[in-house]
């Protein structure tokens, strides 16, 4: 075993970094009192508990918010006493007076209050110590009251202190609406010492009694999910079902004979609790430690109790109570001076030992909740995170060569890799593609990895892919042989031709017959899919019907190789994609024999289909062309906002003269539909066009090529107002507004180098506006 330290703000990305210096490593706002440690946050009291800061793991993209809100707390009216966390994002701070906190850390990383209350019913009553019982939503905790002296005794006896231990319900809604108020307040146990609460499980807590070395130690837990109750008195226990009201008293009396033989003082050195791991742990002196076990089988829980050694472990009974250790999962942990001891408790062994500087001086010891971290060690001017490393465990079949024989493989998943790699270096081989079929007719009858763990759905698209290629491989194995042999040792486009006559059951099989061919013979691909096919003109051949339908998916198919047509033509020929587009839509007009409205919407299905398949321009031969095509094929799917669309594909693409020239085309479009003759294609181009004018300019005057276009944007321009707004683009000059209409050089054009367009570009067309509007 080896561990280490690490300094908090190493190994969490902390924000704030420098108050946390301040408050931990300067103690400018006084000595650190109390630590807690939550995934993501570290919250923290100074001034004996009464000041509050928080410390969260906030993302880069969020430290900037304005409207940043921190959990710091400068003054609380009573020391706080634990910090509980109710969920995930859902913390509460209870103080001593019994007042309740709850704060959400939101997902903008924001903290928001979400309810302020009170546990006791009596303002005189005390909180010594509070848990919570997630199962339930239940906070737990052991109240102090004051009752006055019997009337019987001397009027000189002062009030003595009673202990009870009560709960109270959450609302059921507590994660998504704010908190106001709390069920009613009930006793567990009465006529109970002075004791402390541990959860040990989700739905468990264990309670011991404050130590006194002149009494006997007696151990209680609380199982919430089967509602009854267990005391422990040394080994004899008793149980009993919760209820309101169960007197201490009376359940330890019947353990009287073992409180008789127990001796006092067990148990000196306190005890931890791991919820994760569902136990706690009490550690004395004479290094004898009792674990309390809150295992969970297939039907109940199971309780269990036992006793272990440590060896090599010397304590001070005199200062046990002053001992700092803590429990991570099966390690106990000890820290006494400058040396971190480890022990197992599965046998009492000490594991390691590890000297550290001689100045290094332990404060606290505080319990971890992450299992990167054993625990957290406070000293003076630090606060460190303990890390572990257990040298016995050793990598296993951490590469592929390494895995396991298939008889000892349990997942499926794992025996999908043994066969790939098998595939891999031995080669493709009939058996192994039916191993493949097993697992892939396994896969098929389970519906994937979607309705399984979070890690399975992340996975199953990929696993999902890789079936969809492996169809690829048994279509080139699978069919006739011999005619793949003697297709490949002739032309590649005989070899294309062959492959596509082969007979493919799926979908996804023809998908990835398909992807491969595109890839390796696209050219010959293309010529085969288009064989019987011309689209040259606007016109069909009445003869190439039956194959353009078989195309276009309207004898029953799907549009499968259409797409794939589509991306050849884009990749190979960009220049004819429009025009094959075209004439799908001429065949899909004739061969829909419904009404005008509906031919016109089913053909409009192939633009849509031709603009979603297309990938990335630069991927064509002819990236220009290629922009151009798309920005055509956009325009044709009549879709909302396709001219913004069109027009930010050539701005994207630097085709500035294209651009121009379709804003002139929903100038046209405008104007014609103000003069009574509106397109069915362009019905909103007035309100669209100034939009239009606001990207171009903007992406031009970004660009630095405004000057080259001023002339023609200008004749496009509707009015003054829209000359101003566009001015003020071009310019970035925040001084000239939209309603102010000045006509000075200094206003309307920037002087500063690199900003604005030089006048002299725009004088005789900003000379030839003034004068069209004075004649207006």
């Amino acid at each position: 075993m080896e561990v280490f330290l690490r300094e908090a703000t190493t190994c969490m990305p902390l924000f704030r970094n420098e108050l946390f210096c301040d408050v931990i490593c300067k103690n400018r706002y006084g000595n650190v009192s109390s630590v807690w440690h939550f995934p993501g946050h570290i919250v923290l009291t100074t001034n004996e508990d009464r000041k509050l800061f928080t410390f969260d793991c906030i993302p880069v993209a969020l430290q900037q918010n304005f409207d940043q809100k921190f959990l710091d707390i400068s003054n609380l009216q009573s020391p706080l006493l634990n910090c509980l966390m109710l969920t995930e994002d859902i913390i509460a701070l209870v103080d001593k007076q019994g007042h309740v906190r709850i704060w959400k850390f939101s997902e903008r990383c924001i903290w928001i209050p979400w309810g302020e209350l009170d546990l006791c019913q009596s303002n005189s009553a005390e909180v010594v110590s509070v848990n919570y019982v997630q199962s339930i939503h239940q906070l737990v905790w052991c109240e102090k009251r004051h009752s006055p002296a019997s009337s019987s005794f001397s009027l000189s006896t002062s009030p003595q202190a009673q202990y009870c231990v009560c709960r109270r319900q959450l609302p059921a809604n507590f994660t998504s609406s704010k908190v106001s108020s709390l069920g009613p307040s009930s006793i567990l146990l009465h006529n109970v010492p002075k004791c402390k609460l541990y959860a040990i499980s989700h739905d468990a807590l264990f309670i011991t009694l404050k130590h006194d070395k002149n009494k006997v130690s007696v151990y209680m837990i609380f199982n919430f999910a089967e509602d009854f109750m267990t005391l422990y008195v040394g080994e004899k226990f008793v149980t009993a079902e919760i209820n309101d009201g169960i007197d201490f008293q009376e359940a330890a009396l019947m353990c009287l004979s073992s409180l008789a033989r127990m001796e006092p003082g067990q148990g000196d050195c306190g005890t931890r609790a791991d919820e994760i791991e569902g136990h706690a742990a009490v550690l004395s002196s004479n290094g004898a430690v009792e674990i309390f076990a809150f295992s969970k089988d297939n039907v109940k829980k199971q309780l269990s109790k036992r006793t272990v050694q440590l060896t090599k472990c010397d304590l001070d009974s005199a200062t046990a109570h002053q001992t700092l250790w803590f429990l991570h999962k099966h390690l106990l942990g000890i820290v006494s001076g400058n040396v971190i001891s480890i022990y197992s408790l599965r046998d009492g062994t000490k594991l390691c030992a590890v000297d550290l500087d001689d100045d290094f001086k332990a404060v606290k010891v505080m319990p971890s909740t992450s299992p990167v971290f054993l625990a957290w060690i406070l000293t003076s001017d630090q606060l460190y995170g303990l890390q572990g490393k257990d040298l016995s465990i050793k990598e296993v079949f951490s590469t592929p060569d390494k895995l396991p024989d298939d008889e000892l493989l349990q997942t499926d998943i794992l025996r999908l890799a043994r066969l790939q790699e098998q595939k891999s270096s031995e080669g493709y081989s009939l058996e192994l593609s039916q191993e493949l079929q097993k697992l892939k007719e396994k896969w098929n009858s389970l519906g994937g990895l979607h309705q399984q763990s979070e890690v399975a759905q992340i996975l199953a698209p990929h696993v999902e892919e890789y079936w969809r290629l492996e169809d690829l491989s048994k279509v080139l194995l699978n069919p006739d042989k011999q005619l793949l042999k003697k297709s490949s040792e002739d032309s590649p486009k005989a070899m294309v031709s062959a492959l596509m006559d082969a007979r493919t059951i799926s979908r996804s099989g023809s998908h990835a017959k398909l992807l491969w061919l595109s890839q390796v013979y696209p050219q010959q691909l293309l010529e085969c899919l288009l064989q019987g096919i011309t689209f040259q003109n606007d016109t069909v051949d009445q003869n190439q019907l039956r194959q353009w339908k078989s195309l276009l998916g309207l004898d029953g198919g799907d549009l499968l190789n259409f797409e794939f047509v589509c991306r050849l033509l884009f990749h190979l020929e960009p220049a004819r994609l429009l025009q094959f587009a075209k004439c799908a839509e001429l065949v899909s007009e004739q061969a829909v024999g419904v009404s005008a409205f509906v031919r016109k919407k089913h053909s409009l299905i192939y633009y849509k289909t031709a603009c979603e398949c297309l990938p990335k321009c630069q991927t064509s031969t002819d990236p220009r062309v290629a922009a151009i095509s798309k920005a055509k094929l956009i325009l044709a799917t009549e879709c909302d906002n396709c001219e913004e669309r069109a027009l930010k594909c050539y701005l994207y693409h630097g085709l500035w003269s294209e651009a121009v020239e379709l804003l002139r085309d929903v100038d046209k479009v405008d104007k014609a539909g103000r003069g009574g003759a509106k397109s069915s294609k362009h019905e909103v181009g007035e309100i669209h066009l100034p939009a239009l004018l606001h990207i171009t300019v903007t992406s031009l005057a970004q660009n630095q090529v405004l000057s080259n276009y001023v002339t023609d944007l200008f004749e496009l321009m509707p009015n003054w107002k829209s000359f101003l707004s566009f001015s003020k683009v071009a310019t970035g000059r925040s001084e000239i507004r939209q309603q102010q209409l000045s006509t000075s050089i200094h206003d309307v054009f920037a002087a500063e180098a690199n900003s604005g367009v030089p006048l002299e570009s725009v004088r005789f067309s900003l000379l030839d506006l003034v004068k069209r509007m004075n004649m207006k």
